[in-house]
């Protein structure tokens, strides 16, 4: 009896040290199993998947703000094919339009108060193509204020970069737009997002000069 006792004692003593040398020691990470990087599925550190944010709704209600007083709007969602895909919200007396040529890639929205679009009354995204410069967009604005100046009317343009292409957001209208046009532009810039990876407009545009 005793002989079988300290036999059962020696084979459990020999089964835990056995467990014990497969644990990992504290601070060490065990080197036969790899675990994928954040966002990769591959492991590589290197391929990080952004994923597409939520889907938005076609229409929605929403306020701006007009000479001091909030009204409400209904906007309509644009989501238009384009080499960095983008989604924005437009006011139903604006309109979308898209126009791309060999330098580039322009998104106008255009006035459209009481049903009318003005031509003169427009915000502009150009985004100008792979390899182009921000020495190219700032020669392309500038020559857009050139062209749009004048006695009684507004233009200005601010410059940005988002995934390696620069871009550059121009407004020209009528000096007496400005209660208008302010509010319902900085709407559609406030709620543009890049599809790529979910940041804002205002995000990859360079802070706005005094």
């Amino acid at each position: 009896m005793t002989r079988s006792i300290l036999k059962l004692t020696i084979i459990f003593a020999c089964t835990l040290s056995s467990c014990n040398a497969r644990e990992d020691a504290p601070g060490q990470s065990r080197t036969d199993e790899t675990q994928a990087a954040p966002g990769s599925a591959t492991g590589d550190p290197a391929v990080v998947h952004h994923p597409e944010p939520p889907a938005r709704p076609d229409t929605k209600r929403d306020s701006i703000q007009l000479e001091g007083t909030w009204e409400p709007i209904t906007a309509t969602l644009v989501k238009p094919q384009a080499s960095l895909p983008f989604s924005t919200y437009v006011p139903d007396d604006m309109a979308f339009e898209q126009n791309s040529a060999d330098e580039g890639e322009g998104y106008y929205f255009f006035a459209e108060f009481g049903g009318q679009k003005n031509e003169n009354a427009f915000m502009l995204v150009f985004i100008l193509p792979q390899g182009s410069s921000a020495a190219d967009a700032q020669s392309l604005g500038s020559a857009f204020i050139a062209s749009r100046s004048g006695a009684g009317r507004i233009a200005n343009v601010r410059y940005g970069e988002y995934n390696g292409r620069f871009f550059y957001v121009a407004h020209a209208y009528p000096a007496e737009f400005g209660d208008g046009m302010g509010p319902r532009t900085h709407f559609i810039r406030t709620n543009w997002v890049w599809l790529n990876d979910g940041r804002s407009l205002e995000s990859t545009l360079q802070p706005q000069r005094g």
